[in-house]
């Protein structure tokens, strides 16, 4: 268990002192302060549990004063992350602040348990344990068919809430439960369909919770339950949260794709791959927000009508592993920019919605869009700018795809020189990048497509370009560049979108 300052008795006083930030006014308008130990009081605590094979279990932890006490969960001295699977605790999951939820238990799920409360310097851990009983007790099988059924998902405060429920049957009835508690519609913004369906309007994070459809035959006398995750995300601050990384690129080597360096881990937290169910990667992308990756048109103008065979995996740093701090989510919907055209590849841009709320991370956070006139100034109209291009795209040419994140700096080229570059047309949505020194050419490849262009402006990374076409099939021939989407000419599109 990670060390803190744990209170020892669960009763006593922890300190004498007033917490720092304001408590609840009197009538007078002063701030009457607060007890750090009233601030730890629980409403709802996790206690022990003895579990079959596969049988489910909800653990609350709900602090009184939420406002002012922040909780973690721990098993044994691992901290767990909400929403995120751990593959070696399958079965597990945490849904917000306030919920552990074993969907189905197994022996590796036992142990011992931590919920953390903490509020400026004091904390509070409500230990509990979770055992393993045996196997399943079988039950007769109760021949409800259920068409749809309610998915593990994640929302952005604000968002609605729909969640399907559909059975057959002339004498089965349905109702909803959050967190084993029945739901009826007009409470708390929650609404059920004639259909089965639940909407809840206006989300916010207390949304949070395990939600069951419960279907019940009622002539047959049994039940069967469908359930589901539902995470409910607060909203980012993007202009506080984006284009931060850990790393220094500024001393990384200059030749970095083609001509390229492996990545560091965590060099480009907005990086996305692509790919299909298959496991095929296709084109990578850029996360710009808790819900949207922007990446190349020509990527994914086919796929607006199957968007159920492709995902977007975020944090990797290989495209060939299982890595654990990665994050997989489907796809909602596809907007392609309404004014691209396949002939010209002039306006090459397109947003990916994703099906579940992004949590940010270290290694997973959005690149900084910026304003569209200050990127013009700051980094278009300024001579010898450098950028970065990363992607998994061939690093030379006849060489196949890399399977680690690869990233090149590129030095932006004037208007002028992209055009004599080619005897394609270049239009004003578009910059081209790229260079060959000292017999090295650095350039975007194959396999990078949607892939971003970024630059650095105080200690923050922009998105500059998308990889978008280059004119010669050898990737980085001389006085041939790569050319990028100039993502600064469609600011009012993204961020119509996004916001």
């Amino acid at each position: 268990m990670p060390e803190g300052k744990v209170r020892p008795d669960l009763h006593a006083k922890l300190s004498r002192g007033r917490f720092l930030r304001a408590g609840p006014k009197d009538q007078t308008g002063k701030s009457r302060g607060f007890d750090e130990e009233d601030l730890l009081d629980v409403r709802q605590s996790p206690r022990d549990a003895s579990l079959r094979y596969r049988e489910s279990h909800i653990f609350r932890c709900v602090p009184a004063h939420p406002q002012y006490t922040s909780t973690t969960w721990f098993k044994e001295d691992e901290e767990l992350r909400i929403f995120t699977q751990d593959p070696n605790l399958e079965g597990l999951i945490l849904v917000g602040n306030n919920t552990l939820w074993v969907r189905e238990m197994d022996v590796s799920l036992r142990g011992n348990y931590t919920c953390r409360l903490s509020s400026g310097s004091a904390i509070r851990d409500l230990h509990f344990k979770i055992s393993y009983a045996g196997p399943a007790i079988v039950k007769p099988p109760c021949e409800i068919v259920q068409r749809k059924v309610p998915q593990d998902t994640s929302f952005t405060r604000g968002e609605t809430v729909i969640l399907p429920c559909e059975t057959s049957g002339a004498h089965v009835a349905t109702h909803w439960t959050r967190n084993g508690a029945q739901l009826r519609t007009g409470v708390d913004r929650v609404t059920i369909l004639p259909i089965g369906f639940l909407t809840i309007n206006d989300s916010r994070p207390e949304d949070s919770g395990v939600y069951a459809c419960v279907a019940t035959d009622v002539a047959k006398n049994c039940s069967r339950s469908f359930s589901a995750a539902v995470a409910v995300m607060p909203k980012s601050r993007l202009q506080e949260v984006c284009g931060r990384v850990d790393l220094d690129k500024a001393n990384a080597p200059a030749e970095r794709i083609s001509g390229g360096h492996d990545a560091p881990r965590g060099a480009h937290p907005w990086q996305a791959l692509l790919r299909y169910r298959s496991g095929d990667a296709f084109c990578s992308g850029s996360l710009v927000s808790e819900r949207y990756v922007v990446t190349a048109a020509h990527c994914v103008e086919n796929l607006r009508t199957r968007t159920a065979q492709i995902e977007v995996a975020l944090g990797k740093l290989y495209v060939d592993k299982v890595e654990p701090e990665e994050l997989v989510t489907d796809v909602r919907d596809i907007r392609i920019h309404p004014n691209y055209r396949l002939v010209t590849v002039d306006s090459d841009i397109a947003l990916v919605e994703l099906a579940e709320h992004v949590p940010f991370s270290t290694l997973i956070s959005p690149v900084c869009l910026g304003e569209s006139d200050q990127i013009e100034k700051e980094f278009f109209l300024r001579s010898k700018q450098k950028a970065f291009v990363s992607g998994w795209g061939r690093t030379m040419n006849n060489k196949r795809a890399s399977s680690r994140l690869q990233e090149v700096e590129v030095p932006i080229h004037s208007p002028d020189t992209c055009r004599r570059s080619t005897n394609f047309t270049v239009t004003e949505n578009m910059v081209c990048a790229g260079a060959t020194t000292g017999g090295v050419a650095r350039d975007a490849c194959d396999g990078d497509s949607g892939g971003p262009l970024v630059a650095e402006r105080g200690s923050r990374w922009y998105l500059l370009g998308i990889v978008s076409w280059g004119d010669s099939v050898l990737c980085g021939s001389k006085g041939s560049y790569g050319f990028y989407t100039k993502v600064n000419r469609f600011h009012g599109w993204i961020k119509s979108i996004i916001s």
